[in-house]
């Protein structure tokens, strides 16, 4: 779910699941960033959110297949809300 405020998300499986939750007002910026990691079935293409919070840290967020969906509305509510969002796949 995305809104002014912020998104969530859940990924993983039923029983088993992570939840993110992000509000807009604690992040500083919002990068969308893609690395190729070498596996047993070859490279493959991760994506994440990094995430720059106002309290000093950093989030990672993994972004699978699904979540790719929402990544330009995320970016655009987030950059709405004054949040330095950018995509930099």
């Amino acid at each position: 779910a995305i809104d002014q405020q912020g998104f969530t998300c859940r990924t993983g499986f039923w029983f088993s699941p992570t939840r993110y939750e992000v509000r807009f007002a604690e992040v500083n910026s919002l990068r969308y960033v893609s690395d190729v990691q070498r596996g047993s079935r070859g490279n493959q293409r991760k994506y994440k959110f990094i995430l720059q919070m106002k309290s000093g840290g950093a989030r990672n967020i993994v972004v699978g297949d699904l979540m790719r969906h929402a990544v330009p509305a995320i970016l655009q509510a987030a950059t709405q809300a004054g949040v330095d969002a950018r995509d930099e796949t």
